[in-house]
């Protein structure tokens, strides 16, 4: 496995399928889940901690883990320094980019021509007019996008799995029992402040209300 590990390309392929797993919001459900645990558990955090010290005790070992923390240090000030200079001179007389995409949209909702809005708003514009209109274009785009889907999430409101039980007068075990049986088809698992969640639309949840009245209450006992 050293072996394999000392491979560019065999790396450059592991990190892609890590990146295309982490893309899955199961996955990162059940991956937060697993890391609660984890720190939940006092012989792990027992363990961990042991392991710091041990670490921190060898002199080489401290030494290299300064020589990193000094390393991420210098390189968020850097980082930090340059979004200032940025900063400087767009304020020395050109406008941050949500107000030139802002002004963008405006403009062509006036009836301005794409070469109009790309001549006044767009500071490279007599080197390339044509790609100084893409650009425009595409902020012009992005901004639409982004704010209609800001009001159709504004309109749509998502409901949890308890409130959608509540509201189809049922227990939320029976609910989470018509689910595992496959009379209703769930919502995909989500994130929500780090925690594993299903959103049902309102839809959804009237769906469920009329539903509920045609389905068993859930899995019978043993004694039964």
């Amino acid at each position: 496995m050293t072996k394999l590990w000392k491979d560019p390309a065999f790396r450059a392929k592991q990190s892609l399928a890590h990146r295309e797993l982490w893309k899955d919001p199961a996955y990162r459900a059940k991956q937060s889940a697993a890391h609660v645990r984890l720190a939940r558990d006092p012989g792990y955090r027992a363990m961990i901690s042991e392991a710091v010290t041990r670490a921190l005790a060898d002199h080489e070992k401290r030494a290299r883990h300064l020589a990193g923390r000094y390393r991420a240090a210098a390189t968020l000030l850097k980082r930090e320094s340059a979004e200032t200079d940025r900063g400087v001179a767009r304020r020395r007389g050109r406008p941050s980019m949500g107000k030139r995409n802002s002004s963008a949209v405006a403009l062509r909702e006036c009836g301005w021509s794409w070469r109009d809005v790309a001549r006044k708003l767009d500071p490279n514009f007599a080197e390339d007019p044509d790609a100084a209109m893409d650009r425009v274009r595409s902020a012009v785009n992005r901004a639409v996008r982004s704010k209609n889907r800001r009001l159709s999430a504004m309109s749509r409101k998502l409901y949890t799995t308890i409130e959608v039980a509540k509201a189809a007068d049922v227990p939320r075990a029976t609910l989470q029992y018509w689910i595992k049986t496959g009379k209703i088809s769930p919502p995909p698992v989500r994130l929500r402040r780090n925690k594993a969640v299903r959103l049902w639309t309102d839809a959804q949840k009237k769906r469920i209300r009329t539903l509920s009245g045609a389905f068993k209450s859930g899995p019978k006992s043993r004694r039964e």
